[in-house]
């Protein structure tokens, strides 16, 4: 209290008396209360029980009188005893019969008496008592009968007179108790401690308090005591505390400047950092649509020609596509697994491999792009280079990809050139004990292009970065490119590096070690051929894609199975062929310009005419989210590039109910003539025809229970699926039996509408099957 407001002191000093006051009258008021409540509260159950036990005796004194009035037919004594019960507060009515029914007597109370709905919820309702006149000992009948009505109510009255004077009477009781305690204390102790505080209610803050002489040796004297000492162990404090405080601050302020100079630096690193990660991001975005949707293009138009070339020298175009695609996944694995190249994780291979054949099918792959650009693209190989090298040839295909792609892309009209030299100066030494000679070979990648800024030249090898945003939004592209090229590069021991003069073009130049190879380089390419003669229903599908080559791999995939295709580059165009011509199914790519696909899927369904037109949504990226949104907004099902014959095939039989197998199912027979032939020089004609009847009604009974479950039951569905593909394995139903195992497998990865449209499938081979099967046995032993 010493560093208090002195008007504050006053004020909490002269507030003392006044809340003493109030908390103890509040608490002889409660105190008071809860008194009264118990002595009412007793003085309840023993008026209840006084009124009980008056009752009762005036019932017994009253039943003798009554019985000697009945039995006597006296009314006139039976007038005399009814009045006299009525005389009873509680008692209102009396009435005396004989045996006969006959009324003897009665009486009623005449008094007005007002009910109080707190006295009958205390005391209760009238009550009716029937006492039946009855003397053994004088007579062996009864002769009469006595009705007494009881109201306990007429008693409340005095009950509550007398509860409100408890109640009263004690308040007022403790409240006055209290109040000569308030007073008691005020003289004895507060009035001292009032006293006592009259220096600090005057201000005079740096004294102590006086002890009250009647109070030196008494607890309030020790308390004065004891206050007034540590008085000067705080004053002592206050002064060590102004000290440090002093203090504190000069430090604060040195460190708050020390700190504020570290938060620059660190929110400089903190920009640094989020603009790494948005680009990490912004990487991760574009990866899909930058890297996977050309490798759909490649994968895809590889299989449609595999599938349907039949001139010889075609194959070395198929080949070459195929051998490119695998180099863009190595790419896409690569760029995903960046960090492995940082972290030095990433093994290097040492193959036998032909340059100019790495070279060609490089030139070869990009050859579409450069003809698109009217590009002139060459490629010089210095004759000294050994024709057949050892190394990591997919490693330096990713980085002259790579070299090459970018200078196309930034290159809108001139030439691009390859050139393969020694390397001027032997900077690869061999390592120690290795008896091969390293030959360092310099590529150099030159083009006409828009060149580099200055400004951009210290950051052109940076991951996830281009020269500035314009570049990526203009020629697209993930900005990992170069920095791969780097890390490859560097880790073999090799030197990476550029020359540009901005609007005249790049030189980039990278020099790596390779050795010598007298053996053969491996083939990696295939020669497989997809058989493919399809005989479904021919539909009309609309595709919209904005990206060319998507279109022209769809439209051949198409029609191979006798589709008729229609084409648009994004939703605008397909609303608008959709407005005039009627189609079986939409092929819709996610991510278009104008329109999306999304957004196009949104405005067909809300077409009354286009609602039921099934939708396959397209996409590179497929993610929970991503299918969510997609079939909310009425895609019916989503397929992720690249998209193989088999998956686009197996794609519209789930949506349209067209039968369908797997490509590697393709030519499977309905029977195997071989196992039947079998069991029939086994068994017999006659077995095996019983046998194959017995086995068409078995697996009849597992499709249609099959049908008749539900999707959701998938256990039930893989089970049934099983003993159908089991059965069918063993009696040679092999086309019936391969899509019972596809149901088996897939169905846990499969939605609800795919999920009925296969089982669907499942029923309508099995008829056909079935159907032939009878066409097959003999007709007499044939139950199907």
């Amino acid at each position: 209290m010493l560093f208090m407001d002195t008007d504050y002191k006053v004020k909490l000093l002269d507030s003392l008396s006044y809340r003493q006051m109030r908390n103890s009258v509040i608490v002889a008021f409660f105190i008071g209360l809860v008194l009264s409540s118990i002595q009412i509260y007793l003085d309840y159950f023993s008026q209840k029980t006084e009124l009980s036990v008056l009752i009762t005796n005036a019932l017994l004194t009253a039943n003798n009188a009554a019985y000697q009035a009945a039995f006597n037919l006296d009314e006139i004594g039976a007038e005399q005893i009814t009045e006299g019960l009525v005389s009873n507060q509680a008692i209102i009515a009396a009435t005396i019969f004989d045996n006969t029914g006959n009324i003897l007597g009665g009486a009623t109370e005449n008094v007005d008496f007002e009910r109080s709905a707190l006295g009958t919820w205390l005391f209760g309702n009238p009550q009716l008592i029937r006492e039946t006149l009855f003397n053994a000992s004088f007579h062996n009948q009864a002769v009469g009968e006595l009705l007494v009505t009881v109201d306990p109510a007429r008693n409340a009255y005095n009950f509550l007179q007398r509860s409100s004077f408890v109640i009263l009477s004690g308040l007022i009781r403790n409240i006055i108790l209290a109040l000569c305690l308030i007073a008691v204390i005020h003289y004895t102790i507060t009035r001292s401690i009032l006293n006592a505080s009259k220096p600090i209610q005057e201000g005079l803050l740096n004294k102590t308090i006086p002890l009250p002489t009647n109070h030196a040796k008494d607890e309030i004297g020790v308390l004065f005591t004891a206050f007034n000492n540590h008085l000067e162990i705080i004053d002592k404090q206050h002064e060590l505390i102004v000290s440090n405080n002093a203090n504190l601050e000069s430090i604060v302020d040195e460190r708050t400047r020390q700190l504020d100079e570290k938060n620059k630096e660190l929110e400089k690193q903190k920009e640094a950092a989020v603009q790494v990660s948005k680009e990490k991001s912004d990487f991760l975005a574009m990866m899909s649509h930058e890297i996977r949707t050309p490798m759909n293009g490649i994968l895809g138009m590889a299989e449609l020609l595999n599938s349907t070339s039949d001139v010889r020298n075609q194959q070395e175009y198929v080949d070459a596509i195929l051998d490119s695609s695998k180099s863009l996944l190595v790419l896409m694995n690569s760029a995903l697994d960046y960090t492995k190249y940082e972290q030095g994780k990433v093994s290097f291979e040492s193959n036998p491999f032909n340059l100019k054949s790495l070279l060609n099918s490089i030139l070869f792959l990009l050859n579409s792009s450069v003809e698109k650009k009217k590009l002139d693209l060459t490629a010089n190989i210095d004759p000294k280079i050994p024709p057949n090298l050892s190394g990591d040839q997919e490693k330096l295909r990713q980085v002259l990809l790579n070299l090459l792609t970018n200078a196309i892309k930034f290159t809108t009209s001139g030439h691009v050139t390859l050139s393969v030299y020694l390397a001027e100066d032997n900077i690869f030494i061999p390592a120690e004990g290795d008896g091969k000679e390293m030959i360092g070979l310099k590529f150099l990648v030159e083009d006409s292009g828009i060149g580099i800024p200055a400004q951009y030249k210290e950051t052109i090898f940076s991951p996830y970065s281009q020269a500035d945003h314009s570049i990526s939004q203009r020629f697209g592209g993930t900005g990992l490119g170069l920095a791969i090229c780097r890390e490859i590069t560097e880790k073999q021991g090799g030197r990476i590096g550029f020359e540009s003069t901005l609007n005249q073009g790049s030189s980039f130049w990278v020099e790596l070690p390779f050795s010598e190879s007298t053996a053969e380089p491996i083939e990696t390419s295939t020669n497989h051929r997809v058989d493919s003669s399809p005989s479904y229903k021919s539909l009309k599908v609309l595709v919209v894609d904005d990206v060319e080559i998507n279109r022209k791999l769809l439209r051949g995939q198409l029609e191979i199975d006798n589709h008729s295709a229609f084409f648009a580059a994004n939703g605008v165009e397909a609303l608008d062929i959709l407005a005039v011509q009627a189609v079986d199914l939409i092929l819709m790519d996610l991510h278009m310009p104008v329109l999306d696909g999304i957004q196009t899927t949104r405005r067909i369904k809300a077409n009354p005419e286009l609602a039921s037109t099934p939708i396959i949504g397209i996409t590179a990226n497929v993610t929970p989210a991503i299918n969510l949104e997609c079939l909310s907004c009425g895609m019916d099902t989503l397929v992720d590039k690249p998209i193989s014959q088999s998956k686009l095939r197996s794609t519209i039989a789930q949506i349209d109910h067209i039968q369908i197998a797997d490509s590697q199912n393709k030519g499977v027979a309905w029977l195997d003539i071989t196992i039947l032939e079998e069991h029939v020089s086994n068994l017999g004609v006659s077995k095996v025809n019983t046998l194959y009847a017995e086995a068409g009604v078995s697996a009849k009974a597992i499709i249609s229970q099959l049908v008749q479950l539900d999707c959701e039951e998938q256990e039930n569905i893989i089970e049934l699926a099983h003993s159908l593909a089991g059965l069918c394995s063993n009696f040679g139903f092999g086309q019936l039996g391969q899509l019972a195992s596809g149901l088996e497998n897939t169905v846990s990865n499969m939605t609800k509408h795919q999920t009925e449209s296969y089982i669907r499938s499942v029923g309508e081979l099995g008829d056909t099957t079935f159907t032939r099967l009878g066409e097959v046995l003999q007709p007499e032993t044939n139950p199907i």
